[in-house]
């Protein structure tokens, strides 16, 4: 535990600097952050990779053995993460899947139930007054199941869940959901949507711009480490390439657009993404007598999922460009 911290208080200071030289870069370049950030990220990979690979161990004085190659210049492609921060917040607190899942249950029982007493819903609230008991139906469900399966030898009783790990993300959720109803929240949704928009409502979009990113680079930090303890190794040249692409997946499989992202498209793509990878191997071993193929189709699913995404907000915009000019 006392290795997550030091983390934590080595990559927050530098997750707001670069968060904010990078937002100080996009309000630079309006209208191009996509290609701005996809040249910047080359760049900035560069120049971490002549730092880590060339020279830490000849300009830089680096003498750990377990780190460096064995030419005592740069350090290795694949670090071990066993004995410090392996596993070091979802050691914590630990539970059986069942019994985490009947604790889940009973949230999602609450919540709709509360949700549900809460708003007295008139005529127009209906379908909303439907999902809330929706809701609780299927924590009355997955209770049931979970209690099902504890009487049985299934291999779901051998899995067990990281309850720190997992109370974080929902305080994430939580934080997320309280923070987009504030001000500055608001102030996010405006300027994201109409910068001019936002400019004539006297909101300073340069400003909330910036901070947003300054936030955006900080919680990507913590989520790296969180996912870093979870996996266990590190890939020195690659692990902040794959977090990225996986997140964005994730997001785009969970049913989010370039515009338009929620809670639940994070949750749902996560649950569908790591599926994927249980499910791809299976599948082209028994469809195609090759594991592997089912590797290739899985990456080309994720690849495929965010280039149409991507396709598609383009051409939504340009029909919209249209539509302007024609009125």
């Amino acid at each position: 535990m006392p290795g997550i911290v030091v983390s934590v208080l080595l990559t927050t200071p530098l997750a707001i600097l670069l968060g904010y030289l990078t937002g100080k870069l996009f309000n630079r370049t309006k209208g191009q952050e996509m290609i701005t950030g996809l040249i910047l990220g080359f760049f900035s990979n560069g120049i971490y990779q002549l730092i880590f690979l060339i020279l830490l161990g000849s300009v830089i004085p680096f003498s750990n053995e377990t780190l460096v190659l064995s030419s005592g210049v740069g350090l290795r492609t694949t670090v071990d993460l066993a004995g410090g921060l392996r596993y070091a917040i979802d050691d914590v607190w630990k539970l059986p899947f069942t019994i985490a899942a009947i604790l889940f249950g009973a949230g999602v029982i609450a919540h709709g139930v509360y949700r549900y007493m809460k708003g007295i819903p008139a005529m127009d609230q209906a379908p909303r007054k439907t999902r809330y008991l929706l809701s609780a139906a299927t924590g009355v469900a997955l209770i049931v199941w979970s209690f099902y399966v504890r009487g049985t030898t299934s291999i779901i009783n051998m899995i067990t869940v990281p309850m720190l790990t997992a109370i974080l993300i929902g305080l994430m959720c939580v934080f997320t959901t309280w923070f987009a109803r504030t001000k500055l929240g608001q102030d996010f949704r405006t300027v994201g949507q109409d910068q001019h928009i936002a400019s004539v409502s006297g909101i300073h979009s340069d400003k909330t711009r910036l901070i947003a990113m300054i936030l955006s680079t900080t919680f990507a930090s913590w989520g790296h480490l969180i996912f870093l303890q979870n996996l266990g190794t590190f890939s020195t040249y690659g692990s902040h390439e794959q977090i990225g692409f996986y997140s964005v997946a994730a997001l785009l499989i969970g049913g989010a657009s370039v515009t338009n992202a929620k809670i639940s498209h994070a949750l749902l793509g996560t649950f569908l993404f790591h599926t994927l990878f249980i499910v791809s191997p299976l599948a082209g071993r028994n469809i195609f007598g090759d594991a592997q193929l089912g590797e290739y189709f899985r990456v080309f699913v994720a690849y495929g999922v965010i280039g149409v995404s991507l396709v598609m907000h383009a051409w939504k915009k340009q029909i919209e460009g249209r539509r302007r000019l024609s009125q």
